[in-house]
């Protein structure tokens, strides 16, 4: 067998190797996924009224400088971290949600609120936090996933027309060097830093979250705050926060934290 044709074939076989893995790796946090149990909160309140529910979402959204903004709670698709602010229409949407337990709801809403706040701020952290999360790492995946299906069908085009007889630069570039594979694990190998990187940066953010927001919510609406705080500890606990498994839509929501990607 030609030299190059082996070199391209043992490429080949390298991106198939990172993309099993990839796939045993989606495989895995689903299996965890759907055997992980959410924990129910002892509390004396099963719900927060919607007049209650409105009352703090009103106070919070006045303190932390959201008054420009209509919140909104609708029925609609559940949004991740960073997705509800929206700036063009002047919006925070807030999807209702069924949780198992009163203290993630108000940890759901007040997240939202609280972040949203922090982008119109510009907070660097925020701002980083979600541009990871919601759009680089699945770019990166699809980057991935491109160059390997390009790096396949090269190899059987120049198979096909014989390398040999090929007289194009870059044509010849391409089969010489490996570059579809070099991007391709450049991707694979930036996805595992910047998952990294989120699992560092959740734990300040769930810091200085905690921080803002414990203190109102003890002044203001004290028969909330054991929820919320055992709410924050199980959030706190759980150290992951790009969630890779393939979910099923159940009648309570898997509540992993307001950091997790869904």
């Amino acid at each position: 067998m030609n030299y190059w044709i082996t070199v391209n074939l043992v490429f080949i076989l390298l991106l198939l190797f990172g993309l099993i893995i990839y796939l045993t790796v989606c495989l895995v946090f689903t299996k965890a996924y759907q055997r992980y149990h959410v924990l129910k909160i002892n509390s004396t309140k099963e719900t927060i009224s919607g007049d209650e529910k409105q009352a703090m979402i009103s106070f919070f959204a006045q303190q932390w400088e959201l008054t420009d903004y209509e919140v909104i709670l609708t029925k609609a698709k559940f949004l991740n971290i960073g997705k509800s602010l929206k700036r063009g229409s002047h919006k925070i949407i807030l999807s209702h949600q069924n949780f198992i337990s009163l203290g993630y709801e108000i940890d759901y809403f007040l997240s939202r609120l609280w972040f949203s706040s922090q982008q119109l701020k510009k907070n660097r952290q925020v701002k980083i936090y979600a541009l990871i999360m919601n759009y680089l790492v699945l770019l990166l995946i699809v980057l991935y996933c491109l160059c390997f299906f390009l790096q396949v069908v090269f190899f059987v085009v120049m198979i096909v027309i014989n390398p040999n007889s090929v007289h194009d630069n870059f044509f010849l570039f391409l089969w010489k060097v490996p570059l579809l594979t070099i991007i391709a694990l450049f991707s694979g190998g930036l996805i595992i830093g910047l998952v990294y990187f989120l699992n560092q940066l959740k734990k300040v953010l769930e810091l200085n979250y905690t921080y803002d927001t414990l203190t109102l919510l003890k002044t203001n609406f004290l028969a909330y705050v054991d929820d919320f705080k055992i709410a924050r500890q199980y959030a706190s606990e759980n150290k992951i926060a790009y969630n890779f498994a393939f979910k099923t839509k159940t009648h309570f929501l898997k509540w992993l934290g307001p950091f997790v990607k869904y």
